[in-house]
């Protein structure tokens, strides 16, 4: 499993729930899986 799935995974359960805290975790976890995407691609691309 990749963090990309993980934070799929998360945004569907947190269609469930209105904690910000939640949705505050989970968009710093896509901008965490972008810039890693990004530094990737740096190093390879």
């Amino acid at each position: 499993m990749n963090l990309s799935d993980f934070i799929e995974g998360c945004e569907r359960i947190s269609n469930f729930t209105n904690k910000v805290d939640i949705h505050n975790l989970i968009s710093d976890l896509k901008k965490i899986n972008e810039s890693q995407i990004e530094r990737e691609n740096d190093e390879f691309g």
